[in-house]
């Protein structure tokens, strides 16, 4: 652990825990588990009074490796043996860590992976372990009485899937045999009728959970729920139990903060990196970082753990360079489901990776006195009220459009002190991040002040030379647009935020993106903007337009952009729009 973060976690104890904390590392020391004391969360356990005992993780990994058997594949006939992340980050920890009074210290556990890692039938263990393996605390002989365990999902058809897992283990495995699991595959159910305990399938219905006390919980896939209404009615369901059990396991899914997922892969990380105190959540977070390089291996390692084992490591180098001559699209899905890194949207427009590669810091101040395009896109509460200014290079005297070189963008970003509050309520400190380093402009209350922006928006182009700015015209934009023409002699004017007006702006920031020829400055945000965006076609034609419903996530930056290359595009000498627009038969 570092060594400032374990400090910053120290000064949060009071005296009688810095005590307790201190007693408990000499025990650990003295009985040989000091090494199971890693994260921030540890040290809170011991402060507590929590210590470690082997007996437990120890009898957990017995039953895995000694008692269940493979029924599938390459390792089908052999024993359970456990992979190092299944065995060191997850199983025994889980199920080692006690509190004072005997009982597991763990009640939940996040555990994200990218696909093919095994989790599926490693949670098909879990579960045939804690229904009928885990010992009882109050008596070690035997197993928790009339116990419910459960599984759901976004669908019960993908919750079956871990009852197939667990099934298939009971029926291949000689161990369950003895201990007489039933399974009952018509109704997805595995009966163990020595402690009258259950395991069953939920239908993805709320009231499903009525009247249940469940003892343990699966969630599979939970970034394919929608609603959280059936994870909390069954969670909430085992508060009488005295060591329930509820384990999420997942793969990244879109960066949509009002998905399940996203809300509790944040208070996971935020439990994992000591800023919120939780003893009784384990976290297991298998991601590559968001920059990396899809063909890089220890990137790929970092998501997959298994590599090497459930998956073959030349095999995913040959896929990771494959999509990245597929574009956009197939990269997006490779980042989700084999680098466990969260996407801005199914289908984005362009990638972050190919937008990276013209991204360079450049001094402003050199495009002082050059003839620039503005882009505006407003917003009022929580969405960023967003300027661009666009300078895009000379015009070619033969054809009058615009020579084979750099344009340059600069973004300014506003928005509500409560947009950021309730970002950070949700467990997400990328946008006071972002504030604190000045990158967006926060104004007070509710909803973004206009008088701020247009006071800023008037101080940007006393600077700059610009020779339109185009707002949307829809609600406020019109007014706005009035009020910088009419009362401050701005160059204002309305645009249309359909295809007519932005399909051939689009086309240009495409291939001026193709070509790495538009550089924004490497601004953070607006890179994660441009991973949110995705586009949509329209008419026979098939023209572009911004699909602002399927972007889960801000795209205000990629708005202000459209607006402001619309301009560069329709008035290139203040005459007029150019031919390709009065003559395209869709206008």
């Amino acid at each position: 652990m570092n060594p400032d973060l374990r400090k910053r976690i120290l000064d949060q104890l009071t005296q009688d825990e810095l005590d307790t904390y201190k007693a408990g590392m000499k025990r650990a020391k003295r009985e040989g588990w000091a090494d199971m004391v890693r994260g921030p969360q540890d040290i809170f356990a011991l402060a507590e009074g929590c210590y470690f005992d082997h007996r437990y993780a120890d009898h957990a990994q017995r039953f895995f490796e000694k008692g269940l058997v493979h029924a599938t594949g390459r390792w089908a006939g052999k024993p359970f043996i456990l992979q190092d992340w299944q065995r060191d980050d997850v199983l025994r920890p889980l199920f080692g860590w006690r509190r004072p009074d005997g009982s597991r210290r763990h009640r939940s556990g996040f555990i994200r992976i990218a696909k093919k890692n095994g989790k599926s039938t490693f949670a098909g263990g879990l579960i045939n372990y804690v229904l009928a393996g885990e010992p009882d605390p109050d008596n070690h002989n035997r197993t928790e009485q009339a116990q419910e365990v459960y599984a759901i999902a976004t669908s019960a058809e993908v919750a079956s899937i871990v009852y197939r897992e667990a099934s298939k283990l009971c029926k291949k495995s000689p161990l369950l045999k003895r201990l007489k699991l039933e399974t009952r595959d018509q109704t997805r159910r595995i009966l163990y009728p020595k402690t009258q305990s259950f395991f069953r399938v939920l239908p993805h219905k709320a009231d499903s959970a009525e009247g249940m006390i469940a003892g343990g919980l699966i969630v599979d896939e939970e970034h394919a729920m929608k609603s959280r209404a059936l994870y909390d009615a069954v969670r909430w369901s085992g508060s009488s139990r005295r060591q329930m059990l509820a384990v999420e396991i997942t793969t990244s899914g879109i960066d949509d903060k009002t998905l399940l997922w996203c809300q509790r892969d944040a208070y996971s990380k935020r439990v994992r990196d000591g800023e919120h105190r939780d003893t009784s959540h384990l976290v297991a977070i298998y991601e590559a970082d968001v920059d990396a390089k899809l063909d890089d291996v220890e990137q790929l390692r970092k998501a997959n753990p298994s590599l090497g084992v459930t998956i073959n490591e030349d095999d995913l180098v040959r896929e990771a360079r494959q999509v990245m001559g597929e574009g956009p699209e197939a990269i997006s899905a490779f980042k989700r489901y084999r680098m466990n890194i969260a996407v801005g949207a199914e289908k984005t427009w362009l990638s972050r990776e190919q937008w990276d590669k013209a991204q360079t810091p450049f001094d402003e101040s050199k495009l002082i006195g050059r003839q620039c395009y503005g882009g505006l896109d407003l917003a009022k509460v929580s969405d960023f009220t967003a300027l661009l200014l666009l300078w895009p290079p000379d015009r070619d005297p033969a054809t009058n459009d615009y020579m084979k070189d750099m344009w340059y963008a600069k973004l300014w970003l506003w928005l509500p002190k409560a947009a950021i509050q309730e970002r950070v309520l949700l467990g997400d400190m990328s946008y006071q991040s972002w504030a604190d380093a000045g990158l967006i402009e926060v104004t007070d209350g509710n909803t973004t002040d206009y008088k701020v922006v247009r006071k800023r928006i008037n101080e940007i182009c006393s600077i700059h030379k610009v020779i339109r700015l185009g707002i949307d015209r829809n609600f406020d934009g019109w007014q706005f647009c009035q009020d910088l023409f009419n009362d401050d002699e701005l160059p204002a004017v309305g645009i249309g935020q359909g295809w007519r007006s932005q399909d051939i702006p689009m086309q240009r920031v495409q291939s001026l993106y193709t070509d790495a020829l538009l550089n924004c400055g490497g601004h953070p945000i607006m890179r994660w903007m441009i991973g949110n965006a995705v586009a949509k076609r329209e008419g026979t034609n098939e023209c572009l337009s911004l699909d602002r419903k399927n972007s889960k996530e801000k795209i205000d930056g990629v708005a202000a952009l459209i607006n402001a290359t619309y301009l560069a595009e329709a008035i290139p000498e203040e005459e007029g729009p150019p031919e390709e627009y009065s003559t395209c038969p869709l206008v």
